[in-house]
């Protein structure tokens, strides 16, 4: 008789009656945590320790700190500011709501006041569906911390922890931390509470987010709960979701016992700056290059990456990714990752001004919202084809013709200005971020349609005009019979000046279409009073690079191209 299959449905029975212990232990230990969760005043906890404690007096303890997931509504509504702690409070000036320092209480201080400035957009972060907000640090400080009468106090020292954890497992890794009839106060993420509670805001008051000065005092202006909403293309039930979303908030306690109020203080202070100080803040063309929100950021990456004037053959990179200027030592860079961010945002919403106000943010520090894809493939196409007719230009297909080794030889002599050691030196406008810049911004206006303001050019007009203009030297800032002599280069100083971005590029248009009247009237006064050589006397320097008198009714602008 064959035993094996009543063998194997005996098998069958015991991994059945396995799963369904498995399982009833699982909803019974659901229903226990459940219950214990329920607890009203605590939270569920996961706990932790890393550090010891200050004391000067007998033995030092390990710092527990306790992670909870509270919705964001909770935070808005049961998490204060550093700065309202009560040790701050009496010194924090009533008319301005500054921080009062002095030698009698800068040992107590650990909070800088938040900037309510910011709150606007950090509200509008939130109001983006690629939100994310890190952890808070939270000080767990109950009422008796701050009464050194009370009993939980003993000549001068903690008798017990300020945070009271109840664990739920043996270890003591999950518990319940009592949050009922504490004061609760962010340590580190005072601007995300201030952020969450502008959404919280919108959605209470129908005048809806009150613009604030630094200090907090409330402006008159305010985007109404409709305006704010229709903003970011949102409801209010949406709203309402978003405060329901949740985070991780890290609990440490203000005292711990053992500890007294100053060793407590230190421990807390030391908390704070030690985050400060740590959290290593990133370089400007770091910044770009993680930037999914800002759309000319993203497209500054796609040209830095893929556009052969930046990476010829995806090698000898030519970008600067990481800071925002160009070493004067040999180098094989053109440019920098910032330049061209403001090349592509300087020419893309020059080209289209209904595209600045579509990517451009309404709130000052506010991270801007990402354009969709197809509009990013406009965009993308726009520029790359702008940097095409760049790319042309003599002195880059000059540049092209050397090889690896001789390159950044040639780059350097191209780049810097004549020196006795180097006379050659060519000191090109177009080889330094401030003339690439001001290239954009010329270009933009020379093609942008006659009813936006713009010249109606196409970019082959454009760029015949400006080959020749390029293959006569007309971009060698140095030279006296260039418009960028005192413009762009500083005779006296020999180096570069940056504080005429403004007008230069109009100089780029003037020469390569013309304007009329009152702008070349000013551009001429612009002109003339960067190359003044002794404003008493009337005198400038000429094209001719001789100094001669000036007179603001005559104008010698050179005749354009």
């Amino acid at each position: 008789m064959n035993t094996e299959p009543k063998k194997m449905d005996k098998l069958d029975e015991m991994i059945a009656e396995d799963r369904q212990r498995s399982e009833r232990r699982k909803l019974m230990l659901q229903e226990l945590l459940q219950e214990a969760t329920d607890k009203k005043g605590y939270v569920l906890v996961h706990a932790s320790a890393m550090g010891r404690t200050l004391n000067e007096s007998g033995s030092p303890k390990l710092v527990p700190s306790y992670a909870a997931t509270h919705s964001l509504e909770w935070i808005a509504d049961n998490i204060k500011l550093g700065s309202q702690m009560p040790f701050m409070e009496s010194k924090i000036n009533p008319e301005t709501g500054r921080l009062e320092i002095d030698e009698e209480n800068a040992e107590e201080v650990k909070q800088r006041a938040p900037d309510w400035s910011r709150q606007p957009a950090l509200a509008a972060y939130l109001a983006q569906s690629t939100r994310k907000f890190g952890p808070i640090i939270a000080v767990v400080n109950p009422p008796w911390v701050d009464d050194p009468k009370h009993e939980n106090w003993s000549n001068g020292r903690a008798l017990k922890s300020a945070a009271e954890f109840s664990p739920l497992d043996l270890e003591g890794r999950a518990g319940l931390l009592k949050l009922e009839g504490v004061l609760i106060y962010a340590l580190d993420g005072q601007h995300r509470v201030i952020g969450i509670q502008g959404i919280r805001d919108v959605r209470d008051n129908p005048r809806g987010l009150v613009l604030k000065t630094k200090d907090g005092a409330e402006k008159k202006m305010a985007y109404s709960r409709e305006e704010f909403l229709k903003m970011f293309n949102m409801n209010l039930e949406e709203l309402q979701s978003l405060l329901n979303e949740t985070m991780i908030v890290e609990y440490i306690p203000a005292v711990i016992a053992g500890e007294t109020r100053e060793e407590a203080s230190r421990r807390i202070r030391s908390t704070f700056i030690s985050i400060n100080s740590y959290a290593k803040k990133t370089d400007k063309g770091e910044n770009i290059l993680l930037d999914e929100h800002d759309g000319y950021a993203i497209i500054a990456r796609k040209a830095g990456v893929f556009h052969p004037l930046f990476n010829a053959k995806g090698k000898n990179n030519r970008v600067n990714w990481k800071n925002t200027s160009i070493p004067t030592k040999r180098t094989e860079w053109y440019t920098t990752l910032q330049t061209i961010r403001e090349m592509a945002e300087k020419y893309l919403e020059g080209v289209d001004t209904e595209r600045s106000t579509r990517w451009d943010t309404a709130f000052k520090g506010q991270m801007p919202i990402r354009p969709s894809e197809p509009e990013l493939d406009v965009a993308r196409s726009e520029f790359f084809e702008f940097l095409d007719h760049v790319f042309k230009l003599p002195v880059f297909k000059e540049l092209e013709r050397g090889d690896h080794a001789k390159r950044a030889e040639d780059l350097e002599r191209w780049r810097e200005f004549p020196s006795e050691e180097a006379p050659d030196n060519k000191g090109h406008l177009l080889l330094r971020p401030i003339g690439q810049i001001i290239l954009a911004r010329a270009v933009a206006r020379l093609v942008q349609p006659r009813q936006l303001g713009g010249k109606g050019m196409s970019l082959d007009s454009v760029f015949q005009k400006l080959t020749q203009y390029d293959a006569v030297g007309g971009f060698e800032a140095h030279r006296p019979d260039n418009v960028w002599y005192g413009v762009t280069y500083d005779p006296k100083d020999e180096k570069m000046i940056m504080g005429n971005q403004t007008w230069a590029p109009d100089l780029l248009v003037y020469l390569v279409s013309g304007l009329d009247e009152p702008e070349r009237q000013t551009l001429w006064e612009e002109f003339v009073s960067a190359r003044v050589v002794d404003r008493a006397k009337g005198t400038w320097r000429n094209l001719a690079g001789e100094a001669s008198p000036f007179d603001l009714g005559r104008q010698e602008l050179p005749a354009p191209i």
